[in-house]
């Protein structure tokens, strides 16, 4: 068993589909290879459960597969995000445009605190490895 064990290695490392796959074969090669064994130890309850669990996952991942594909209105990111950004270049524009009316001083805060909040995102997706650089930071 332990053979077994090493040869198909740390499967919950991978992504789910490989995951899957990996449990499936691996319960196959156990049931196949090490049937004496596994009565001895009183495993087979434990390979059972193993077994459904990991098709009742299969089966939500898939259901979930369906489900997103039947969806009539695909959602298109590139679009969402380019209204995003149009609307952040807005309020920019607008706050620069009042802090040359009223001064700097009445939107410091607010654009301190903007740029904080940019600068947290923009490390969060250089460590995640995102290719779309944040927009310009406020003034």
């Amino acid at each position: 068993i332990k053979d077994i064990l090493d040869h198909f290695g740390h499967l919950a490392g991978k992504n789910y589909n490989e995951e899957t796959a990996g449990i499936y074969n691996f319960l196959q090669e156990l049931r196949k290879s090490c049937a004496l064994q596994l009565a001895t130890l009183e495993l087979n309850g434990w390979v059972d459960e193993l077994d459904r669990a990991n098709q009742k996952f299969e089966t939500t991942i898939l259901d979930r597969n369906d489900e997103a594909a039947g969806k009539a209105d695909h959602v298109r990111m590139l679009d969402i995000r380019r209204q995003i950004d149009r609307c952040y270049l807005d309020i920019v524009e607008r706050v620069e445009a009042l802090s040359l009316i009223q001064g700097d001083a009445a939107f410091a805060d607010f654009v301190n605190a903007l740029n904080a909040n940019i600068e947290r995102y923009k490390i969060a997706l250089s460590r995640r490895g995102g290719n779309k650089p944040a927009p310009e930071q406020a003034s």
